[in-house]
């Protein structure tokens, strides 16, 4: 008797609920608080419970206070009982959850693997034995989904990119190129489909320089890319080609007309970028043509060939690229 009284004086509890005939009294709330902290007198807490309906079912309005601090909970259930006797898990979890897990860790053991018996919770030692046992006011351990087996689907990217620089090789004398085009990403694979001119130079005949031509190259480039990410870069290489054309457009002579001739060319390519930002790209392009097809352009009645493009020649300059939309699982946007 004189235990109780000490509990009574060190916890007041207030249930407010309709005429259930399931909601735990004011005083069996009391004495389950006291028993899942083990601690007895238990420190002073002043705990006020208002149960409300709530069409199919009812809400416990928990409002409580241990120490200097006010707690407030709203705790929906389908009947009195529950909502009621889980504030009062709630309580005692608030005042001191260490001991909540002392004195509950008999319940939660898990059973042998060899054998696993029906699950009994008895209820706590300090529980009236009148009282049934309370092992539903225990909230259930929610259990972590397993991992899904299916692997993740690569999903693409769509971007456009333009690149400029100096060529050697490809004419007589350096001259400068441009290229724009879009780009198709999956992964670090990457297709290219692009555009590109090398600027015309102006080319005189050997044995008179009031003659000659000026002379560009155009042309298309599909090309295929290998280009893992690396932290904020991107790099790797190209495997591509060029068909397009070498165009002369003659000067000094008593016909002034344009020849085209066609000029294939294999095209590998290294690739480097730096992302400052999801969308955007900023890098070093190289490009090797290799003539394939290699046209001589000639002029007037001059025997020897003008311009011939050569074996091999490097395209060198910067590439910026623009990422319209990208829908991988890290940068999906």
């Amino acid at each position: 008797m004189i235990a109780l009284l000490g509990v009574l004086v060190a916890m007041q509890v207030e249930v407010t609920s309709p005429s259930r005939p399931d909601c735990p009294t004011a005083a069996a709330i009391a004495r389950d608080i006291e028993t899942l902290i083990g601690v007895i007198p238990p420190p002073p807490i002043d705990v006020r419970i208002e149960v409300l309906d709530r069409g199919e079912g009812v809400v416990a309005e928990l409002t409580y206070t241990a120490g200097p601090r006010t707690h407030t909970r709203s705790i929906p259930g389908s009947t009195c009982a529950d909502v009621v006797n889980a504030a009062a898990v709630v309580v005692a979890v608030g005042v001191d959850p260490v001991a909540v897990q002392h004195t509950l860790a008999p319940i939660l053991q898990r059973p042998s693997r060899d054998r696993e018996p029906p699950l009994v919770v008895a209820p706590p030692p300090a529980l009236p034995r009148g009282e049934a046992p309370r092992a539903q006011r225990v909230p259930a351990l929610a259990q972590p989904p397993p991992p899904s087996s299916r692997p993740r689907r690569r999903r693409p990217s769509l971007g456009a990119f333009a690149r400029g620089g100096v060529g050697v090789g490809g004419l007589p004398s350096p001259t400068g190129w441009m290229s724009g085009g879009l780009q198709l990403g999956l992964g670090g694979l990457r297709v290219e489909a692009s555009a590109q001119h090398l600027f015309a130079q102006r080319v005189e005949h050997p044995d008179d320089a009031s003659t000659g031509a000026d002379v560009s190259i155009t042309g298309a480039r599909p090309a295929a890319c290998w280009t893992p990410r690396v932290g904020a870069f991107t790099l790797g290489g190209c495997a591509g080609f060029d068909v397009g054309a070498i165009r002369g457009e003659g000067f000094g002579l008593e016909n002034n007309g344009t020849a085209t001739s066609l000029w294939v060319a294999a095209t590998p390519g290294l690739r480097v970028h730096w992302h400052p930002s999801p969308r955007f790209g900023l890098g070093l392009s190289l490009d090797v043509p290799v003539s394939l097809v290699r046209p001589a352009l000639t002029i007037d009645d001059f025997r020897d060939p003008l311009v011939r493009p050569g074996f091999a020649a490097v395209w060198a300059g910067l590439s910026l690229q623009f990422t319209f939309f990208d829908e991988s699982p890290a940068r999906r946007r």
